[in-house]
């Protein structure tokens, strides 16, 4: 991005460090149960610059064999993002319970496993009913 536009480098970059700091530095940093960080979102106008940079960078500066790997990882990744965004709104991705473990088990799966780690344990009050 440097080489592209540096009158906007260090503002830019300087402008995201300040706003992750501030988004960050609270105790509850997931904000309500999304996927994703909602409050990020705000960082996105900012975030276009340096985007469009790589993308101009890619065209402009890459061997054709390089482009399309840079190409085809983007592609990818977006594909990955609609499928959890799928998975999260099928709630095979939990808002809240995920971790580590759950995610390795449910990760790239349509339907979740019946012995997911996510599956309610039984409660008390269920049990006597």
């Amino acid at each position: 991005m440097y080489s592209y536009i540096k009158k906007l480098f260090w503002p830019i970059f300087l402008c995201y460090l300040s706003f992750l700091y501030v988004i960050f530095c609270w105790g509850n940093w997931w904000y309500g149960g999304s996927y994703s960080c909602r409050p990020m979102i705000d960082a996105y106008s900012i975030l276009a610059f340096p985007l469009a940079c790589n993308f101009k960078f890619a065209l402009d500066k890459l061997s054709t064999l390089k482009k399309y790997i840079f190409f085809a990882v983007i592609f990818i990744l977006v594909v990955l993002n609609l499928f959890q965004t799928f998975q999260y709104s099928h709630q095979i991705i939990h808002w809240d319970r995920m971790n580590s473990k759950a995610f390795h088990q449910v990760f790239l799966s349509i339907n979740p496993p019946e012995d997911s780690v996510l599956s309610p344990s039984p409660s008390p009050e269920n049990e006597n009913r």
